[in-house]
């Protein structure tokens, strides 16, 4: 993407990850997640200078890796980017999303992981129940606010039988549908109206 002159840019890396006991205590897992560091950079002249240095300012992801990076506008001139993160234990899966403002001079994980997306992933008459749920997420405009609201949309289906019911009977199934608006309270987002339906795992 072009920048222009004695415009910030900004960019971010893994670092070596390290070994974290997974949400699933149950399971005895342990996993490793990576180290987030970000830099900003402002172009003078025809060379780029770091302006500022963020060192391990979240643990994301497991297994060594986080998901997507993608640069968004918190706000009309106030740049940053979120981090898609998660992983798969024991075929359930599960994505969260943090968000990072670039002018912020302590950066850090504004909502500390908000969940967006989890699947039991086996749906096959063997097991009892199982579900899919995904937020789409975007930035919605407040008059006023330091940055914008983070809303998700939530859609997806759950399917239960009675604990008693033969193997091979039919499931019951719900669609599921929600919303959660997030508002930024001057440190970190906080639901505000709603509700996060995607299970946790």
């Amino acid at each position: 993407m072009r920048q222009e002159r004695n415009t910030p840019a900004g960019c971010c890396q893994p670092r070596p990850c390290k070994s974290l006991r997974g949400r699933n205590e149950g399971a005895g897992r342990f996993k490793c997640r990576q180290l987030l560091n970000a830099y900003v950079l402002r172009r003078q002249g025809e060379q780029w200078k770091v302006e500022a240095s963020h060192e391990n300012i979240a643990s994301l992801g497991s297994f060594g890796l986080f998901g997507e990076v993608t640069w968004v506008s918190l706000r009309s001139g106030r740049p940053g980017f979120t981090v898609r993160h998660g992983g798969t234990w024991q075929g359930q899966s599960i994505s969260y999303l943090s968000v990072f403002g670039l002018a912020d001079r302590s950066m850090h994980d504004l909502t500390k992981g908000v969940p967006v997306f989890s699947t039991s992933g086996n749906c096959g008459s063997d097991s009892p129940s199982c579900w899919s749920v995904e937020g789409k997420w975007q930035f919605e405009q407040r008059q006023g606010a330091s940055y914008d609201d983070l809303v998700l949309r939530f859609s997806g289906y759950a399917k239960s039988s009675a604990e008693e019911a033969p193997e091979k009977s039919s499931r019951e199934g719900k669609t599921l549908r929600g919303m959660a608006r997030y508002k930024f309270d001057g440190s970190q987002y906080v639901l505000i109206e709603g509700e996060n339906i995607v299970p946790e795992i």
